[in-house]
């Protein structure tokens, strides 16, 4: 009934603008008003990528980063067993994912220790944001030493255009709220600065076995951008204080637990010469970060007991990790070729404070590893053959020192594409990437005891895309073709191995944007995939979503959809998270805005393992990943 009742919502919106008409003038005006800076950052030899505007972000009530990566095609985020939404890719459900990297302007904020920016910053406030560029297939040649197979960069606010200040508080039906503040103004010498605060409180209960299995957590965000037109700075801050949720758990449900997590970074890019083509930048981050957990069916830590030890009743752990990186690159053209060069290095350092078992036993590092220093150089050539033809190969070389029981490795990185323009309306791309991710603190702490030095994982990525224009009509059309060998898998409840076989996951991804006039849109996407595995996450859905300025008034309405399935005989639903969303702006100054978000109920599901029966064939609970809401948010400028 749920679905009905979408499909003729939507049916009706069509029907209702469909008779609007938009001229291609009208259109390519739109596209440049609302992705002009999207335009002078978007690198198109990246891949596949997606674009979210300001003026997308605004309309449809984007109000955290979550909200934006639950919908992002072959991916779904769940709820992670120590309750943080986390990306997985089609068909499998990861505790962490060092495959996906998150970048703030020019840096990478993906943790330390677990490659996984996720604990700290899928919640990161849209209100910092300008606009969030994703790609697909990148192997990561112009990003400095950060290796993946998805990139997401979200580019924030400025002080240059943000002049003023601005708050704003949201609260909902959930006991959840936030207050965000930010300021901007410009300084001497051609300086400007952009300050934000954010604090949040959110609310997410579930019931196990008639007890309690809570993720509420407090989250604040800082951030601080000093800037002039060659030299940029930037400050960033996170603190997370949450429950473990299921945490390490032989039942999934943790007596009590808690995650204190603080992230701070310092990042500075400076340009050289007149054409700004020689880039200088340094980064320093630090994570300090406890954990502590009961449970009187027991804890499962691998790195201690293998699977067997439910002997562990408590666990406290207090870690810190810094890292430290540099990168020097140059882009110049000669004659059709435009070139790009750079030279990487990065030191992480992991430090073990305390980690004790049952209140008292002090049990040091889980493994001897806790350096690694890389340094890579990378080369790449965009050869323009004609107007409307370019191809682009790259190639990059990464060597990694690691001390204790890690080996050093050496890593090659391929890439060759094209992008052919035969008419002013059809396009395409097509790359090959070989890439890989090495293997995190965190895999090796964890790892399987009888064979604790992992592998990096390989990925062969193939994919080509075909993009087609008509009057207000946007048609893109994806194949994607992965291969992954060595794959990093938790193994519940042994620890993480490397796969033994080749992962193959393929399929296709379907986009149509309907531009009703410069203030409207419908954008639809589906995505269709298999896999050689046995599927124990989502691997098809995809998105339907609606957007109307009408000046002082605006509205939104949108549906997330992911195809049920079946893993070891239980049934996960389709899901179907319908969000209706309006604003009002009284005068330029001040905004009201009301938005609805999963309100069939249906969102996705992630599975809860309870081993005290049976370490072999535990008994699976569905757990929601995400509450049907309805949030107020108030904002004001001055």
């Amino acid at each position: 009934m749920g679905c009905l009742v979408v499909k003729y919502f939507f049916l009706i919106l069509l029907f209702f603008n469909i008779t609007f008409a938009s001229t291609l003038e009208s259109l390519l005006k739109e596209y440049e008003d609302t992705s002009k800076e999207s335009l002078e950052t978007l690198n198109e030899k990246m891949g596949y990528a997606i674009v979210y505007s300001q003026k997308e972000l605004k309309l449809m009530q984007y109000n955290r980063l979550s909200d934006i990566l639950k919908e992002l095609p072959i991916l779904t985020l769940n709820r992670s067993k120590h309750g943080a939404n986390n990306l997985s890719l089609v068909g499998s459900k990861a505790e962490t994912s060092g495959y996906f990297r998150l970048f703030i302007n020019d840096h990478e904020v993906s943790s330390t220790y677990t490659q996984s920016p996720f604990l700290n910053w899928y919640d990161l406030p849209i209100s910092l944001v300008d606009h969030i560029e994703v790609y697909y297939g990148e192997g990561s040649f112009t990003l400095g030493n950060e290796t993946g197979m998805k990139f997401i960069r979200v580019y924030t606010k400025k002080g240059t255009k943000q002049n003023g200040g601005n708050l704003k508080t949201t609260f909902t039906n959930r006991n959840s709220n936030s207050q965000e503040m930010s300021y901007s103004d410009f300084l001497e010498n051609d300086w400007s600065y952009f300050a934000y605060f954010a604090n949040q409180k959110d609310s997410f209960e579930r019931y196990n076995k008639n007890d309690d299995l809570d993720a509420n957590s407090k989250r604040q965000y800082f951030f601080m951008d000093f800037s002039n037109s060659t030299d940029k700075i930037n400050i960033g801050y996170n603190s997370t204080k949450q429950d473990s949720y299921q945490g390490l758990s032989f039942d999934s449900n943790s007596d009590d637990g808690k995650i204190n997590s603080e992230n701070f970074y310092i990042n500075y890019s400076k340009f050289f010469l007149k054409d700004k083509s020689l880039k200088l930048q340094l980064s320093t981050d630090i994570i300090n970060s406890k954990y502590e957990e009961s449970n009187s069916d027991g804890l499962a830590i691998v790195g201690v007991t293998g699977y067997l030890g439910r002997f562990i009743k408590s666990y406290n752990e207090n870690t810190q990790l810094i890292e430290k990186s540099a990168s020097l690159s140059k882009n110049f053209n000669y004659k059709n070729n435009n070139l790009f060069t750079a030279i990487n290095v990065k030191n992480s350092r992991y430090k073990v404070k305390n980690r004790t078992i049952n209140n008292a036993t002090e049990i040091g590092a889980l493994s001897s590893f806790d350096e690694e220093t890389s340094y890579s150089i990378a080369f790449q050539d965009d050869y323009k053959i004609l107007d409307n033809l370019v191809l682009v190969g790259n190639f990059k070389f990464e060597k990694y020192l690691r001390n204790g029981n890690m080996d050093d490795s050496n890593e090659k990185l391929y890439r060759i594409g094209a992008i052919y323009l035969p008419t002013k309306d059809l396009g395409f791309k097509t790359f090959y990437t070989i890439s890989h991710v090495p293997p995190s603190f965190y895999d090796v702490d964890y790892a399987y005891r009888s064979n604790p030095k992992l592998a990096s994982q390989e990925y062969k990525y193939f994919t080509v895309e075909g993009t087609y224009t008509l009057n207000k009509s946007k048609f893109a059309l994806d194949y994607f073709n992965v291969h992954i060998d060595d794959y990093i898998y938790y193994a519940d409840p042994i620890g993480f191995i490397n796969v033994d076989h080749t992962i193959k996951i393929n399929g296709f991804i379907f986009e149509y944007i309907y531009n009703l006039d410069r203030n409207s849109k419908i954008q639809f996407n589906y995505f269709v995939s298999q896999l050689t595995e046995i599927k124990n996450n989502y691997t098809d859905g995809g998105y339907l979503k609606y957007m109307q300025d009408l000046g002082n008034f605006s509205y939104f309405a949108s549906v997330i959809y992911r195809k049920g399935f079946e893993y070891t005989n239980v049934d996960f639903r389709d899901s179907y998270e319908l969000s209706l969303g309006a604003s009002y702006t009284i005068n330029k100054n001040l905004t009201f805005s009301v938005k609805g978000t999963n309100l069939l109920n249906k969102s996705t599901q992630s599975a809860l393992r309870d081993y005290t029966t049976s370490y072999t064939n535990p008994k699976i609970y569905l757990i929601d990943d995400n509450d049907r809401t309805i949030s107020f948010s108030m904002e004001w400028k001055f």
